[in-house]
C-alpha cells in the first residue's frame, strides 16, 4: 500500500492475500522486536486490513503514498474506516513515511493506545442461568453429602476456574449470570461481589443481569451480543426454553454444560456439544466420580 513496494489494485482484492509491502514488512519486524502480537491480513467483515490486534478489537492501517493520496483513495479509506468502527473496532493510520522514518516509533504508538485503552475485549464468554446453577449444586451437595470435603466449596468463582481445565479458553473470558433479583440478593449459592476473577494470567470479566424470563433474556442477549464474542460461547443451563436448532447449528457454541440426559429437559441436544455439570462439580466437591450421586 505504499510508493516504497505498491500493492497493485489492493482495493479490488480485498479477499484475495498479496506479498506485503515493504512498509508492512518494517511495521511487522518491529513488532515482533516489541513482542507485540498482531495478525496481519485477516478478515473483517468485508474487508481486509494491514493489522489486527484481535483481543484489543484494534486495526492498524499503513497508508503509503500511492494508494492514498488521491481524493478517491482518501473518500474509499473513509467508508471503509467508518464500516469498520461500526463493527466496534478502533483504527489507527500511519502513513508511509512514519513508518519509514520510525517503524518502531509507530509501534510503541501502538503500544500506548493499547495501555490506554484498558484491558482487552474479550472475544470468548461463558453464559450462566444462575437459578439452574444454584439448584443444581444445592442438589449435588444434597446428594452426595456424604463424600463431600466440605460444604461450600461450589462457587461462581471456583466453577470459573475449572473451565480452563476442561475447555480450551484465552486469557480474557466475558462471564454473564442471568438470574432474578432474589438469586443475587439471597443466594443459595454464595455469590461473590467482585466483577473480576484472576486465575494466573486468565480473567474473568463477570456481569450480572436480572430478569423475569432467564431462558429468554439470556438467548436474546446471546444472540445479540454472538458477533463480538468471535471466538466461542459456553452456555450453563438446562432448560427447554432454548430451541434446539439453534444450539445445535450454532458454530460458536463451544460446550453446553447440562445435567446428565436421565434429568435434562434439553433432550433434543445433540450429544457431542454437552457436558455433565455433576462431573464439575464432583470435581470441585472433591467427590470421587464413582461415589457420586
Amino acid at each position: 500500500m505504499d510508493d516504497c513496494g505498491t500493492r497493485v489494485g489492493c482495493r479490488r482484492a480485498e479477499e484475495r492475500r498479496v506479498p506485503q509491502t515493504l512498509i508492512e514488512r518494517m511495521f511487522h519486524e518491529a513488532c515482533r522486536a516489541a513482542g507485540l502480537a498482531v495478525e496481519p491480513e485477516q478478515m473483517v467483515g468485508r474487508y481486509r486490513p494491514d493489522f489486527l490486534v484481535r483481543e484489543h478489537k484494534l486495526i492498524v492501517e499503513l497508508d503509503g503514498h500511492g494508494t492514498h493520496s488521491s481524493v478517491e483513495d482518501r473518500t474509499s479509506d473513509a467508508i471503509r474506516q467508518r464500516y469498520l468502527q461500526r463493527l466496534g473496532w478502533t483504527v489507527l493510520r500511519f502513513t508511509g513515511h512514519e513508518v519509514m522514518r520510525d517503524a518502531a516509533g509507530c509501534v510503541e504508538e501502538v503500544q500506548s493506545f493499547i495501555l490506554a485503552i484498558g484491558p482487552p475485549v474479550p472475544t470468548f464468554a461463558v453464559y450462566i442461568d444462575w437459578l439452574f446453577f444454584q439448584r443444581a449444586a444445592v442438589e449435588f451437595e444434597q446428594r452426595n453429602r456424604k463424600n463431600l470435603e466440605a460444604l461450600g466449596l461450589i462457587t461462581r468463582d471456583s466453577f470459573l476456574r475449572l473451565l480452563p481445565r476442561v475447555l480450551e479458553m484465552p486469557d480474557w473470558v466475558a462471564v454473564h449470570l442471568f438470574g432474578a433479583a432474589s438469586t443475587f440478593s439471597q443466594s443459595a449459592v454464595t455469590l461473590e461481589t467482585s466483577r473480576l476473577v484472576a486465575d494466573g494470567q486468565r480473567r474473568f470479566v463477570v456481569e450480572e443481569h436480572q430478569a423475569d424470563f432467564l431462558a429468554v433474556t439470556l438467548l436474546d442477549h446471546l444472540k445479540e451480543r454472538r458477533p463480538v464474542y468471535g471466538g466461542k460461547v459456553v452456555l450453563v443451563a438446562d432448560d427447554g426454553a432454548y430451541p434446539p436448532e439453534f444450539l445445535d447449528d450454532d458454530p460458536h457454541l463451544a460446550a453446553l454444560i447440562r445435567r446428565d440426559e436421565a434429568r435434562s429437559r434439553m433432550l433434543t441436544i445433540r450429544a457431542k456439544k454437552w457436558q455433565d455439570i455433576d462431573y464439575l462439580f464432583a470435581e470441585l466437591a472433591g467427590v470421587p466420580l464413582h461415589e457420586m450421586r
